[in-house]
């Protein structure tokens, strides 16, 4: 897992000059704002790489869609889970917080419960990577 000689080997690579936050962080808490999930990372990477290409924006759609589905699988599948066990909820605040993060990434129409998730692709409630 930590293989110092893998290491050696390997070139670190980081983004510079966005400001996008990682729409995994409506999931999970990053480390850091500026960490990305690796479909992130992938797609990003593609893009660099890729500029112009026709495939590589298919590419990057699929990846991106990929992720999106993930998340709002999660955050149903939370939100049921919760709504059904209520007494598992240990940190109010912590739990606050969390669906502030989901808030920024999952649109809530008016008379929708707390956490709406878009159910057409073509209607994405995620931001566009």
């Amino acid at each position: 897992r930590h293989s110092p000689v893998l290491l050696e080997k390997c070139q670190p690579v980081q983004f510079t000059g966005t400001t996008d936050l990682s729409i995994y962080d409506s999931i999970r808490k990053q480390p850091h704002g500026s960490c990305l999930s690796t479909l992130e990372s992938c797609e990003r990477t593609l893009r660099l790489l890729e500029p112009d290409c026709t495939r590589r924006k298919e590419a990057s759609h699929h990846l991106l869609e990929s992720l999106r589905a993930l998340i709002r699988t999660q955050i149903e599948y939370e939100r049921r889970h919760l709504e059904g066990n209520p007494r598992l909820v240990r940190d109010s605040a912590k739990l606050d917080a969390k669906l502030q993060r989901q808030s920024r990434v999952v649109k809530k129409p008016e008379g929708q419960p707390r956490i709406y998730l878009g159910q057409s692709e073509q209607d994405s409630s995620l931001p566009a990577g």
